[in-house]
């Protein structure tokens, strides 16, 4: 019983801090084009192309939005992860073995260290650093990163589906 109010508060905390943050960076001005197009950049002449188009003000807001990426990862990463463990104890317990969903529980974890290699390359262009490695890096972290968090929420969506399914039988 201790466990499972733990369990809740745990996963109300990290939804409260992910929605908390979702909402700063949401409701914050973000440079146009998107932060997103500039981790995807994938080489030193696009991403210089994109600092430029945003000038002081764009790189300020770019720089801004990645500080407050920081927070964002360790909500999202712990956050998903908890929930895969919380989808097996509804119902994946049933279809998957435990050290499955613990092996596919570490891919949010270990997007958010990718999301923190990737930050850190894109602020290194944001502060003139002109190294074509760093946009490369920051692309192939990013495309990683998107990957694993979506097998994540494809399997936790799973779970609530397969509870819906074994609940109804």
């Amino acid at each position: 019983m201790i466990a499972k109010a733990l369990s809740l508060r745990l996963d109300l905390f990290f939804f409260g801090l992910f929605l908390l943050v979702g909402l700063i960076m949401r409701f914050t001005a973000n440079p146009q084009p998107s932060i997103v197009a500039f981790e995807l950049a994938g080489n030193l002449e696009k991403a210089n192309t994109l600092i430029q188009q945003w000038g002081p003000e764009g790189q300020r807001l770019a720089r801004r939005s990645l500080y407050w990426d920081f927070p964002f990862i360790l909500a999202y990463s712990l956050g998903l992860a908890l929930l895969l463990f919380r989808a097996y104890n509804w119902s994946l317990h049933l279809y998957l073995p435990y050290l499955l969903i613990a092996a596919i529980a570490a891919l949010p974890l270990l997007a958010g260290l990718l999301d923190v290699g990737e930050n850190l390359c894109l602020l290194q262009l944001l502060n003139g650093k002109q190294a074509e490695w760093l946009p490369l890096a920051a692309r192939r972290l990013a495309l990683i990163k998107f990957s694993f968090v979506g097998i994540a929420v494809l399997v936790v969506l799973a779970g609530k589906v397969a509870q819906q399914c074994v609940s109804r039988s």
